[in-house]
């Protein structure tokens, strides 16, 4: 369920664009530094926006460092890394292993048992770095297990379980209830828009899907709801800096995804 919540590039001001791709090599950078080389290749671009809300609750800034990496060995690039990157690289670590664990019950992929051992070792320690955080999620995941597995077609019911354990990582350690209510929100937005762009490829692998009769004609009207949910979570928690990127992901980004699936589908029309 990755690969949602993003920032719409061809609107970001340059400025900003540079901030944010700095922010996503901080993490990269971040992953490596604490759990290795091949900890990358589970960097998303979803966890920028847990360190953007995160740093600007905490009112966090961080200066731009250059690097030479694996990725761009040639030339030097910018990055910037603060204490939320460092919580953003465990929580990366701590959702991919669910991801993976997920992904090998469903359909048996191979490289979703191979993730899985990859990520053992930095998984535990991560669960005792955060033992509250790793039980809320194991808990929040078993319950929409145990829905998804009953067949039952509770969507508020199963996306809530999702939105729980997203609100525990971003509440994080120290417990915020104004994160946690972003969390929570996206989360339940994140597993109803997953829930209507896997719908068809869900049914023909006869696997669960929440919403298997609901018109494809109110996908659109229902995660508009449910995301401005989300908006008026991250308002109300009023972060005072990196306001033009997060606009840009709630307003812009996230919808990415959603007009590509229009297109291929043939459900034409705007956001």
């Amino acid at each position: 369920m990755f690969g949602y919540v993003i920032a719409n590039m061809e609107k970001l001001s340059d400025k900003d664009r540079a901030h944010y791709k700095a922010c996503y090599c901080g993490l990269c950078h971040e992953l490596a530094k604490r759990y290795g080389s091949l900890s990358r290749l589970i960097l998303r671009y979803d966890m920028v926006f847990l360190i953007l809300i995160r740093s600007a609750a905490a009112k966090l800034t961080a200066p731009m460092q250059q690097e030479r990496c694996v990725a761009h060995p040639q030339k030097p690039h910018y990055f910037w890394t603060n204490t939320e990157t460092q919580y953003a690289a465990d929580m990366s670590v701590l959702l991919a292993y669910y991801q993976a664990e997920d992904d090998w019950q469903d359909d048996q992929k191979v490289m979703a048992l191979g993730q899985r051992k990859l990520l053992k070792k930095a998984f535990l320690q991560v669960q005792e770095n955060y033992p509250a955080i790793g039980e809320s999620v194991k808990k929040s995941l078993a319950a929409l297990s145990e829905i998804e597995k009953s067949g039952r077609l509770e969507p508020d019911a199963a996306a809530l379980c999702f939105g729980q354990m997203m609100g525990a990582v971003f509440a994080g350690p120290e417990n915020n209830r104004a994160l946690a209510e972003i969390g929570l929100r996206m989360g339940k937005w994140i597993y109803i828009m997953d829930a209507c762009l896997d719908r068809r490829e869900d049914l023909k692998k006869e696997r669960y899907n929440p919403l298997p009769a609901l018109p494809a004609a109110q996908f659109e009207t229902i995660l508009n709801c449910l995301m401005a949910d989300c908006v008026e979570a991250v308002r109300k928690a009023k972060p005072e800096k990196d306001w033009p990127i997060l606009e840009n992901i709630l307003y812009s980004g996230v919808w990415t995804r959603f007009e590509a699936w229009k297109k291929e589908s043939g459900h034409e029309g705007s956001v």
